[in-house]
């Protein structure tokens, strides 16, 4: 199980990318659809994929 400190990383780390990755993609995504696959680098360096949050609740923070 991940700490509250991880998941704010990851949360934070989540937000940051979305809002610093411009994307022609995101134009012909409409609600309720999912989002699509991303991978990011974490502050510490380790990466993580939206797969490997399927199935949990993420919460993004803009």
């Amino acid at each position: 199980m991940m700490t509250m400190s991880a998941w704010r990383s990851i949360a934070g780390a989540l937000a940051v990318a979305v809002a610093t990755t411009p994307s022609p993609a995101t134009a012909a995504i409409k609600v309720g659809e999912r989002a699509p696959d991303f991978e990011m680098t974490l502050i510490d360096g380790s990466k993580i994929r939206s797969a490997d949050l399927h199935g949990q609740v993420v919460i993004l923070n803009f």
